[in-house]
């Protein structure tokens, strides 16, 4: 496998020092980004564990956001329905 990887490599003009290892992490990021799906990314790769799997998830900072954005909408909605559970100089009854 090594050696078509270095004649393909060489025949599409790929720099040498890109490692077949490197298009496999590349397409396992890519596709578990966009599926979300872990288990099929697993049977794909041939790994039995999820934590070996998982070292595919780099979030990206857009998902960053939206995570945050979410948590801070759901954040917002609870504090519309209850009173603050502490009293924090940041409670909303506080803050002016």
């Amino acid at each position: 496998m090594a050696n078509q990887w270095r004649k393909t490599r060489k025949a599409i003009g790929l720099d040498p020092a890109i490692k077949l290892y490197c298009c496999r992490h590349t397409f396992a990021t890519d596709a578990l980004e966009r599926t979300g799906n872990l288990a099929a990314l697993m049977k794909a790769l041939g790994h039995a564990d999820a934590q070996t799997a998982m070292k595919y998830q780099h979030p990206g900072l857009e998902r960053i956001r939206m995570a945050v954005d979410e948590r801070n909408r759901e954040h917002a909605e609870l504090a519309c329905f209850q009173e603050s559970p502490h009293n924090s100089p940041h409670s909303p009854e506080r803050v002016q």
